[in-house]
């Protein structure tokens, strides 16, 4: 189920007991939305992911459309269903070094393997390199920087904001602890509101960090094998 602006705030105002965002207004809450889902993406980039079909340039290098962190993975190709495997750029290097030249490996629509390196976040390689005419099906990271409201509305209202924020609904109590931490984080009025503040943002930590935990123990690298 898609996680939108508008769950994350009708949550919020109940929390808060201000469902009219008198005390706490409405274009407070978006703000602190936007900046929810950038350090949870921080975090955790595949918190706030898409799958998308990228166009490929021409050669062997290919660049992240805007908007994208980081390439958590490369599917398939779009036209064929054929399965893209990673490889280190390394291993490529070493046993085929002029893999880059066309002359020694023609460049083809159909993609077999893709280096990435965290280092280069905005761009990966892919072999054999690509005529201009191949697509990959990707799975993108990215972080939303800014929120709108959708179109014909004026953002007056929480109902006006329902576009999906790409969030994974795993994370949206994490998001809905945030906003929570940040309201709670400037208030002087509210009695304990530093604490309940500090309360929130430890909730928000401890989810990522328990998350991370989970995904790695069930990540394919580290599960044992029978008879391992």
């Amino acid at each position: 189920m898609a996680v939108t602006a508008k769950d994350i705030i009708d949550r919020v105002a109940i929390d808060l007991h201000d469902t009219d965002h008198v005390r706490w207004p409405l274009a407070n809450l978006i703000l602190w939305i936007g900046d929810g889902l950038t350090q949870i993406a921080s975090a955790k980039p595949s918190a706030v992911s898409k799958t998308v079909t990228l166009d490929l340039d021409a050669g062997t290098t290919q660049t992240l459309p805007a908007g994208a962190t980081t390439l958590l993975r490369a599917v398939r190709n779009a036209a064929s269903g054929r399965a893209v495997t990673p490889v280190e750029r390394h291993q490529m290097d070493m046993f085929w070094p002029n893999w880059q030249s066309p002359d020694t490996v023609p460049w083809r629509t159909e993609v077999e393997h893709i280096s990435y390196d965290p280092l280069t976040p905005a761009e990966f390689m892919v072999f054999p390199g690509n005529d201009g005419t191949g697509q990959l099906v990707v799975v993108l990271a990215g972080i939303t920087d800014t929120i709108t409201p959708n179109a014909g509305t004026d953002g007056t209202e929480a109902v006006h904001f329902t576009t999906d924020l790409g969030l994974s609904a795993h994370y949206r109590s994490t998001l809905t602890n945030y906003v929570l931490y940040r309201a709670f984080a400037p208030d002087q009025d509210t009695a304990n509101a530093s604490a309940r503040a500090m309360a929130y943002l430890q909730l928000v930590r401890e989810d990522l960090g328990l998350r991370a935990q989970t995904e790695a123990s069930q990540s394919p690298d580290t599960i044992t094998q029978p008879g391992a």
